[in-house]
């Protein structure tokens, strides 16, 4: 019941070096700034000719660290077709924008994160949310996890991108950090 199988057979299509230089292109391994708050640097290793090692790096289980913030950046740039926004701690206040990835890109990612949540995670489990996300379960290795949910709503009253990441829980992405985005974006869009 995991993709982590699709996924792994992917990355061994690709290559290590392919896609730690995606993982730069998308900011992921960088360092941004949040309102003169810099944030810590993300690192994805290429994984070289090892086919197993490039597997685990194309599910994110190699030596792979993502920060929050960066992915937040990467999930408000494919519901802005592409373009992201820099975030701001204050409402209403633009720290730029930035072509992240191809318009294309974006709206193929934005079409299957929202069948993502359709099919697989169940829209009725986020009433009234135009959701579009991917869960993500880290394995960190003395039995817990960190347990990822990522994407962004499309509501236009509230066109918002999340992510929640819960650190060292005995759950996955959809049942423990899931939740927690349902009901902050529940109370974000209807009071």
């Amino acid at each position: 019941h995991s993709c982590n199988c699709a996924f792994a057979n992917i990355a061994q299509q690709v290559g290590g070096d392919t896609i730690a230089k995606y993982a730069r292109m998308y900011g992921l391994t960088e360092t941004h700034d949040l309102s003169g708050i810099e944030t810590a640097a993300g690192s994805v290793e290429s994984a070289g000719t090892d086919m197993t090692s490039v597997a685990w790096e194309g599910i994110g289980q190699y030596n792979d660290l993502v920060v929050p913030y960066s992915l937040l950046r990467m999930m408000g740039a494919i519901a802005n077709g592409g373009t992201v926004t820099e975030p701001s701690i204050l409402a209403g206040k633009s720290n730029g924008s930035e072509r992240l990835m191809k318009q294309s890109t974006a709206e193929r990612l934005s079409e299957m994160m929202s069948y993502n949540v359709e099919y697989n995670y169940g829209a009725g489990n986020y009433p009234g949310l135009e959701m579009h996300a991917k869960t993500g379960t880290a394995e960190i290795g003395d039995g817990t996890n960190n347990a990822w949910f990522a994407g962004f709503i499309t509501n236009s009253d509230a066109p918002l991108a999340f992510v929640v990441m819960v650190e060292r829980t005995n759950g996955s992405g959809y049942s423990v950090a899931g939740p927690i985005a349902n009901t902050v974006l529940q109370k974000a869009v209807f009071g």
